[in-house]
């Protein structure tokens, strides 16, 4: 199930994809950074690989915290996100940014997102 959070609009924001089994948390997501970019969310890997097949993101965030994905990170091409639970020993491949994340402060986590998409943004030189 796709659920994009973010009403219709027709201003032109950068899209990022929540990958999380917890679209609750996709919501208080969306709710923190629909200012800034329409979100879209995934409750599975395939339909975040067929998410990502059909549109362009800013950045993918993947929520770990749960344990339920098994995205490959090194395969994602897009600035990634990976939200790693507080005390858990996780590789995570030179092209993520980690955020230990013990899903309370939600507007650090908005910050840090905002901060990747401007990072990655930037014209490299």
């Amino acid at each position: 199930m796709s659920v994009n959070c973010a009403p219709a609009s027709t201003s032109v924001r950068p899209t990022v994809l929540v990958v999380s089994s917890d679209l609750n948390f996709a919501g208080v997501l969306e709710r923190h950074l629909r200012a800034d970019f329409e979100v879209h969310a995934a409750e599975s890997d395939d339909l975040a690989f067929a998410l990502l097949d059909a549109n362009p993101y800013a950045c993918v965030i993947v929520d770990l915290r749960t344990g339920a994905s098994t995205v490959r990170l090194n395969a994602l091409t897009v600035p990634t996100v990976v939200l790693i639970p507080a005390g858990a020993e996780t590789l995570v491949p030179e092209n993520a940014h980690a955020y230990i994340s013990d899903g309370k402060d939600i507007t650090q986590l908005a910050d840090a997102i905002r901060e990747v998409c401007r990072e990655e943004s930037q014209p490299q030189s």
